[in-house]
């Protein structure tokens, strides 16, 4: 299919892998904090996140000058192929045909939505989608064209180009462009229902990369009184101390991808509470966790006269080195000389557990997202990798 004046404003030019694409999920989250106490509501303000893709153009010839074109001429919506839910197909696709072969899960297909059968920036059609199935699409008309192996197929969303695209020009015929699109549609994927509860409220059990490097900061609900003729005077409204921790996400392949949007989808931005662990050997065991007991000696660690009670310190995640993990509240501590013994709210095994096989024991903190915005960059399509961060903010736990 060519442009033509009644034609369909698809978006036909292929980004730029080497630099990646960058997609930005963004939510709204209405935040009430209640000074004495820091227990906050939370309210979203909108049905789902709103979406943007950003990546670049290299522009040679041809394409350069098709580029110029389409950001010149037209300032409606287009039909954006979702680049990183690219496949390409494995069989042919002949005119006349009412279904595509190809994968479906994990995919940004909607039924009633559009696709782009693709073979490069002048030959490509759209087709309407009517149902879904584990194996293809059955679409609600025939195909037009013929798009044999090697083509590609896209999901396709209304969009919105970002005024300003930017133009680097290396020579005459060539350049980098710079784009970003507002998705004009909503942008629905279901949220994940798949992970452990602890106190009635999910758990993050998927370790984050560690291969960069995470944070963490403990912030207290402060007030400054300042009146310029002494020293101020500082309030701890709360009293109470909240960490603020942030964690890096490599994502290998289609199903690490879903999942991920899934966990976006089920924080809805800073609205969901979720327990996540530091990840940190918070507390060292000092001595075996008896079979059948709920008591955990660890070494001195100041926990009895500054964790005990706080809304960050009082719930344990002890991950052993076989993977099992442990979830427990520590009721009660000691401070018995080098050591201090802490009582837990239920006993791990009924086996003697030893310290060489514990991994970690790490700080639980019911924690929201402490941004509505998440980026995910994509180092290419979603069969292959991204990365992404996201920063927590500890809550009031609500029991």
């Amino acid at each position: 299919m060519a442009f033509d004046a009644q034609g369909p404003h698809v978006w036909p030019i292929a980004p730029d892998w080497s630099d990646g694409m960058r997609e930005q999920l963004t939510w709204s989250t209405e935040i009430l904090t209640a000074s004495a106490t820091a227990v906050t509501t939370h309210r979203s303000l909108w049905e789902g996140p709103r979406r943007r893709l950003t990546f670049d153009l290299f522009d040679a010839d041809r394409e350069f000058r098709l580029a110029q074109m389409l950001l010149g001429g037209w300032g409606g919506a287009w039909l954006l192929p979702i680049w990183p839910d690219q496949q390409w197909l494995a069989t042919t696709v002949w005119p006349e045909s009412t279904s595509v072969a190809c994968r479906t899960a994990g995919f940004d297909f909607v039924e009633g939505g559009q696709v782009l059968l693709y073979r490069d920036a002048q030959r490509w059609e759209v087709a309407e989608v009517a149902q879904i199935l584990p194996a293809g699409l059955e679409l609600a008309a025939p195909v037009l064209g013929s798009y044999g192996r090697g083509g590609r197929l896209f999901p396709l969303r209304r969009a919105y180009a970002e005024q300003g695209a930017r133009s680097r020009f290396t020579n005459a015929r060539t350049a980098r462009v710079s784009l970003a699109f507002d998705l004009a549609e909503p942008s629905n994927w279901p949220a994940l229902d798949t992970l452990p509860m602890y106190r009635d409220h999910p758990v993050i059990d998927t370790r984050p990369n560690e291969d960069d490097e995470a944070s963490a900061t403990v912030a207290r609900q402060v007030e400054a009184v300042d009146y310029g003729a002494g020293l101020p005077f500082v309030h701890d409204l709360a009293g109470v101390s909240l960490r603020q921790q942030s964690h890096h996400w490599l994502l290998h392949g289609r199903a690490d991808h879903a999942r991920f949007r899934s966990l976006l989808y089920l924080l809805d931005g800073s609205r969901v509470p979720v327990w996540v662990p530091s990840w940190a050997s918070d507390l060292a065991a000092a001595a075996p966790i008896v079979g059948n007991s709920t008591t955990l000696t660890v070494q001195y660690a100041g926990y009895t006269q500054f964790g005990m009670g706080q809304p960050n310190r009082r719930d344990l995640s002890i991950e052993l080195v076989d993977g099992t993990v442990h979830r427990r509240r520590v009721t009660g501590s000691a401070h018995l000389g080098d050591v201090e013994v802490l009582t837990l709210d239920a006993a791990l095994a009924s086996s003697t557990i030893g310290p060489g096989r514990i991994r970690d024991i790490s700080f639980l903190s019911l924690c929201t997202l402490a941004s509505d915005t998440v980026q995910i960059d994509h180092i290419n399509d979603q069969d292959g990798l991204a990365k992404a961060s996201t920063a927590w903010q500890g809550v009031v736990p609500d029991a």
